[in-house]
């Protein structure tokens, strides 16, 4: 069996135990009468990423060699929104977050042409949450997810450009805190870590010439450096805050 699908059997068993065990606790039954209802939110957030794009610096560097000035890959900028639910009588619930993450860096090559390098990846990741400790002001929480992650990258180097996109599937775990002003309103502090590499990619578009090591012709082509898969990644840690609104 495919281990992705195998890790996400694995967490739906054990979110399905753990909903069936909070319901035996409580009869059957939740605090405010409705089974397996509960508080629902909204978040709204940003923050940054350390996905290092690790074959790109490498292309990056090969390119500045002999007076370029392109600078590395740093953290990415990642927006987000998330639906959940917490269900009543339980420290469980289930979110659903759909995100968009971005990084790029452009310069002078070695050519003294102009050079940018740039990816932008979409994920959506379902995850279990747990709500360990709380108060009225602050809800302290575990989450942990299976979801899925595409990307797409662009490469000019002077009159070459090159299009291509990957996907894959991949897992994220973190915690964090809610602190909030009201019942209904809190601001969302959390920090995650997400293992999503996307190691081979696919042309989409290309034209002109590129450095040397860098093939990948013809749309449906891998894309390879020095002979070897094009690799980017959505993985790294985040640093997330948002704006949480709950009903």
């Amino acid at each position: 069996m495919n281990k992705s699908l195998l890790l996400l059997f694995s967490v739906t068993i054990f979110f399905i135990s753990n909903v069936a065990e909070a319901q035996r606790r409580s009869g059957g039954s939740s605090r405010r009468g409705v089974s397996l209802s509960g508080e629902h939110s909204l978040s709204f957030g940003v923050g940054l990423i350390t996905a290092e794009q690790n074959n790109l610096d490498t292309l990056i560097d090969n390119a500045n060699t002999g007076g370029g000035n392109v600078k590395n890959f740093e953290s990415g900028l990642e927006l987000f929104t998330q639906y959940g639910i917490r269900f009543d009588g339980s420290w469980w619930g289930v979110v659903f977050r759909p995100s968009y993450m971005s990084q790029s860096t452009d310069g002078t090559c070695n050519t003294g042409q102009s050079c940018k390098y740039s990816v932008t990846g979409y994920s959506f990741f379902p995850m279990i949450k747990m709500v360990p400790l709380e108060n009225e002001l602050i809800k302290l929480f575990f989450q942990f997810g299976l979801g899925y992650g595409s990307m797409n990258g662009e490469i000019k180097q002077g009159t070459g450009s090159m299009k291509f996109k990957g996907s894959a599937f991949g897992t994220i775990a973190g915690l964090g805190v809610d602190f909030c002003l009201t019942e209904s309103h809190c601001v969302t502090v959390e920090g995650n870590l997400r293992y999503l590499p996307i190691e081979r990619n696919l042309v989409t578009s290309t034209n002109g010439t590129f450095t040397a090591g860098l093939t990948g012709a013809n749309s449906g082509d891998e894309v390879e450096y020095n002979g070897s898969d094009l690799s980017t990644t959505l993985s790294g840690l985040q640093g997330m805050v948002s704006y949480t609104i709950m009903f």
